[in-house]
């Protein structure tokens, strides 16, 4: 007679593992491109899109803090430009994202293609095409370590 434990399928699988630093990029952007089709969705019904977060208030009344949802519309990716034209840019944080030869707009052309557009550039980033635009853009954290070339700044007498 076998054990009930012995009857399991197990691994080694860890379930809080570190994502890479690009996986992590990728992520974020991915997070943000499907919020995005959702704009995208709501504006082909002539709708806007609001976000929804959790923020902590102080409830003036009892003076206790309590968490209310909080709507704010979601700033759009997209603009209609002077001839007519619906225009993409794809962004990390605040910054434009240069998809192709060093240009940051996609021409989507009209508008029942801004959905699909976006999935295509969701498959992009899924497939790591747009990685090298994310790190270009990506601002350098911490102090720089100085490297053995450059002389070190000379210390000054107190």
């Amino acid at each position: 007679m076998t054990s009930f434990i012995e009857q399991l399928n197990v691994s080694s699988e860890d379930r809080f593992k570190k994502l890479t630093p690009t996986a992590f990029r990728r992520h974020k952007l991915l997070k943000a491109l499907n919020e995005q089709i959702e704009v995208a969705s709501e504006y082909m019904y002539g709708r806007q899109y609001m976000r929804r977060s959790m923020r902590s208030v102080t409830d003036p009344e009892t003076q206790q803090r309590i968490t209310v949802m909080q709507q704010r519309p979601a700033r759009k990716w997209f603009w209609v430009d002077d001839q007519g034209q619906l225009l993409l840019q794809v962004r990390y944080g605040n910054r434009s994202l240069k998809v192709r030869d060093d240009k940051p707009t996609i021409v989507v052309g009209d508008k029942d293609q801004l959905v699909s557009t976006l999935k295509l550039v969701c498959q992009a980033v899924e497939a790591g095409e747009l990685d090298e635009a994310i790190e270009a853009v990506q601002k350098p954290y911490g102090r720089p370590i100085p490297s053995a070339k450059s002389p070190a700044k000379p210390k000054r007498d107190r």
